[in-house]
Order: C-alpha cells, then structure tokens, then sequence
C-alpha cells in the first residue's frame, strides 16, 4: 500500500462539503448547483435515483467547469 505521501493530491480539500442531490428529476440541478456555487460549495453529487441525472451531470460541468460533479 502506497504511503499516503506518495499518493496525488485530491481535487478538493480535507474538509470539502459535498452537496447531494436527490429528486424525482434532475430538472433544476443545474440551476441549483449555480446557486450553491455562488456560496461556495464547489462538489456535488447527483443520485442515480434520479431521472436525468446523466444529462444533469453534463451540463452541469460544462456550465461549471472548476466544480467537481459525480454520480453515486
């Protein structure tokens, strides 16, 4: 196992808060995630539950590029 020194550094910090976001479809994620950008919160998570979460992820990275956006 690799030391943690040798390992790359993360894109977020130790402390990073992650929004998770979970409807019944991901019609405002983007919208959303604007507004929290706006305050600072820069990661963000879209549940597979919802429907377009796919389609949200895209363009929520190309309307925010610095942001991190995954899928769980």
């Amino acid at each position: 196992m690799a030391d943690i020194a040798e390992r790359p550094p993360l894109p977020l910090p130790p402390r990073a808060v992650v929004a998770v976001l979970r409807a019944p479809t991901a019609k405002h994620f983007v919208a959303a995630c604007e507004v929290l950008r706006e305050v600072g919160i820069t990661c963000f998570e879209y549940t597979l539950t919802t429907e377009g979460a796919l389609e949200a992820l895209v363009e929520t990275r190309a309307a925010l590029p610095d942001a991190v956006v995954g899928l769980g």
